[in-house]
């Protein structure tokens, strides 16, 4: 998924599985819970490639170990072509500064950490879709 925020809420997103044209590992699978049949009928990743441009053009981006989704980013646009680069914020630096002492910086953990101090239920979905 990626959310565009101007500073006040959400102006644009784009959610979607993508066909990786290869084989899940069964360590992704696992830290992600998708599975080849979820991804089989998704979008290729030339078929959103224009569409992540537009919504990522002139921003930064953010995100929980941010180098490795960058590095997919680029690795897939590489493939097409295109040499596709923009600033990146990793929450992870972030976490640790304003969330000290925690037992774990895994995004599952924390969001669970931070959602139970919340004063209303939530759902809790898996943090990698």
């Amino acid at each position: 998924a990626i959310l565009r925020y101007d500073g006040h809420r959400i102006i644009d997103q784009f959610m979607s599985l993508v066909n990786p044209q290869s084989t899940i590992t069964p360590y992704v699978q696992k830290l992600t819970s998708i599975r080849p049949k979820m991804v089989k009928t998704a979008p290729k990743f030339h078929e959103i490639a224009k569409r992540i441009i537009e919504i990522t053009e002139g921003s930064t981006l953010v995100g929980h170990n941010i180098d490795f989704d960058y590095r997919m980013l680029r690795q897939s646009f590489r493939k097409l072509g295109y040499d596709f680069k923009i600033n990146t914020l990793d929450t992870i630096p972030l976490a640790k500064k304003l969330l000290p002492n925690q037992e774990s910086y895994s995004l599952g953990k924390l969001a669970k950490s931070l959602w139970r101090c919340q004063s209303y239920p939530r759902t809790l979905q898996n943090p990698y879709r």
